[in-house]
């Protein structure tokens, strides 16, 4: 049956001139004719399935039509065209009323604005092309038929979305006098303000200032009309690293998105699905058809300093280093509402979810191989942060950043990534919102008072008047490994118990009286630190490897002395020794021998 569209089309073709020429016997009258065109008949019925082509609805039957008053016929060029009076008295089977049907039928929710709709892009390429809009310019006698092509290709190459718009606000017929006076796509989106000082008439400019003086002839509630409804055509197109400032009307090209998925005291973080046609980036292959999932991070402060800060760290790190596969990748960034926005991809969990989520039921070859892979590249990405360098014109010299704030809800898990080959995915470093940038000449000078993290992994620095410096991250990711250990040697309810134990030896202050990994008199690590890893140095799931990697946190890590911690680049260093070493040796990877206690 797919055929009877094709067959009937050019008896449809006929019965639409026959209706137009009885609605408006005068309109192929000589271009210099000042008659206007007669209205439609109130109703006209047609049988459904001849009434629409390319399977849109019939729409025979409609509300009575709002009778504006026309302009006229202009002669500003060489050509004949219809007042705009025709986007309202034109026949329910013309082609400017089934595009305007099809803009409708094509619209979207958009979740994050407020339920309200827009038209992807690929729609409007689809609808809008150089044949449609022509079939439009002759059929309803808008230019002679001798410039239909040219005017058709002008449309379409620069001012389709402008089309659009005034199509769906029944103004199709408008769109020779906006590009007479010059204006197109670029123009967009228009800008409303009153027509005159002290005047309760609205007018629109361009976004670049410029009065449109076709809309003089509009009524106020239509030119208020279409300064709301344009942004259902001017969804963006997002591009990798780009920020955006959006005004508050602005429809993002987000569906299905989530409510808040995670809330702290500086942001919210919600997932949402970006239409594949309105971003140039993709995240996984295989995917540049289907909608990108992201994690949009909304910070509650508007001040621009916090997220100019994490935004920096990003793109500096980006520019001057390139992607590192276990450091999260900054998407795009955007403001809206007086509120930033960062995008991220969206992770499958996050490290402390995959240690509840992914039982070690046995020492598993594979599964340990790929923890000890995960931590050698978490410390590589560390080693990224703390030592790239920034050349900076206002102070010249090499600069250098800290994360701040490790720990598993900021280390995230995707299983699956672009140049991951690792068949139980990879982890990554996120969420660089208390990170910062030191010149090589302060990078101890920073007060640990003014240091805001999770107590937990926070090192004895901030009480010990120790300045910041990077060491402050290689005690946080010691604590996070020895959480790493537990779980594959004792599971994940260990990590809860190594936790309460940890929190019972708390002393009178409340501040130390958590479960961070240091005494409360700031002399010593914990003794029941001290025991949890004697407890898995003596487990018969603690291989050799596993050993030496325990000996290497408590010796080189977790250390109360920042001075003799070691820095992320040896940190680097030393697991990869224990990499290559465990790649070559299964046994040592899962087998125990004999070994004094750490």
């Amino acid at each position: 049956m797919a055929f009877l569209p094709c067959l009937f089309q050019p008896f449809i073709r006929l019965f639409r001139r026959l209706c137009r020429d009885r609605q408006s016997p005068r309109s192929r009258t000589s271009p210099n004719s000042d008659d206007h065109p007669s209205f439609p008949p109130a109703n006209v019925s047609v049988v459904d399935s001849q009434a629409r082509v390319d399977g849109l609805r019939s729409h025979c039957s409609r509300a009575p039509l709002d009778h504006q008053s026309s302009s006229g016929l202009q002669s500003d060029r060489s050509v004949s065209r219809r007042s705009s009076l025709l986007d309202v008295t034109s026949s329910p089977f013309s082609p400017l009323h089934e595009l305007q049907e099809s803009l409708s039928m094509a619209s979207i929710e958009s979740n994050s604005s407020g339920h309200v709709i827009y038209v992807p892009l690929p729609s409007l390429r689809e609808l809008i092309t150089e044949s449609k809009v022509e079939d439009i310019l002759r059929e309803e006698g808008l230019v002679e038929d001798l410039h239909a092509e040219a005017e058709a290709k002008r449309i379409v190459q620069t001012s389709m979305k402008l089309f659009a718009i005034l199509v769906s606000r029944k103004r199709g017929a408008d769109i020779l006098k906006f590009l007479d006076e010059g204006i197109s796509d670029t123009d967009l989106p228009f800008v409303m303000k009153p027509a005159r000082a002290g005047s309760e008439r609205m007018t629109l400019q361009t976004n670049g200032g410029r009065d449109i003086r076709t809309l003089i002839e509009w009524t106020d509630s239509d030119v208020k009309s279409l300064a709301k409804k344009q942004w259902r055509m001017l969804a963006p197109v997002f591009e990798q690293d780009e920020h955006y400032d959006f005004p508050v009307a602005q429809i993002l090209p987000f569906t299905n998105s989530r409510q808040i998925e995670i809330e702290s005291g500086f942001s919210e973080v919600f997932q949402a699905f970006i239409h594949p046609a309105h971003h140039n980036f993709w995240i996984f292959p295989g995917c540049r058809d289907r909608h990108a999932v992201v994690a949009v991070k909304k910070l509650f402060s508007s001040d621009p300093s916090r997220f100019q800060n994490e935004r920096d760290m990003h793109i500096t790190l980006k520019r001057t280093s390139g992607p590192h596969p276990h450091l999260i990748s900054l998407l795009f960034t955007y403001k809206e509402g007086g509120k930033f926005h960062l995008v991220f991809p969206w992770a499958d969990a996050n490290l402390r979810n995959y240690w509840k989520r992914i039982p070690l039921e046995r020492i598993d070859y594979h599964k340990v191989l790929w923890s000890l892979k995960q931590m050698t590249g978490l410390a590589s990405a560390l080693s990224l942060i703390h030592g790239f360098q920034l050349p900076d014109e206002r102070q010249p010299g090499r600069h250098f950043a800290r994360h701040g704030d490790l720990k598993a809800e900021n280390i995230v898990w995707f299983a699956s990534y672009p140049g991951c080959t690792d068949a139980d995915g990879i982890l990554q470093i996120t969420d660089l919102g208390l990170a910062s940038l030191h010149n090589i000449g302060s990078v101890s000078n920073g007060d640990p008072a003014g240091v805001l993290c999770t107590r937990t992994y926070r090192p004895p620095d901030n009480h010990r008047n120790h300045r910041i410096s990077r060491k402050w991250d290689v005690w946080s990711l010691g604590c996070l490994y020895l959480e790493f250990v537990t779980w594959i040697v004792l599971g994940f309810d260990a990590i809860v118990e190594f936790a309460e134990l940890r929190g019972a030896e708390g002393g009178e202050t409340d501040e130390l009286n958590e479960d961070n990994f240091y005494t409360t008199d700031l002399r010593d690590v914990r003794p029941s630190v001290k025991a949890w890893v004697t407890r898995l140095s003596e487990h018969e799931r603690c291989s050799d490897m596993l050993y030496d990697l325990l000996c290497l946190i408590m010796r080189k890590m977790v250390r109360m002395d920042p001075n003799d911690r070691i820095d992320s680049q040896q940190l680097h260093q030393e697991l990869l020794n224990l990499l290559e070493r465990a790649s070559s040796n299964g046994a040592y990877l899962v087998r125990a021998s004999e070994r004094s206690p750490i």
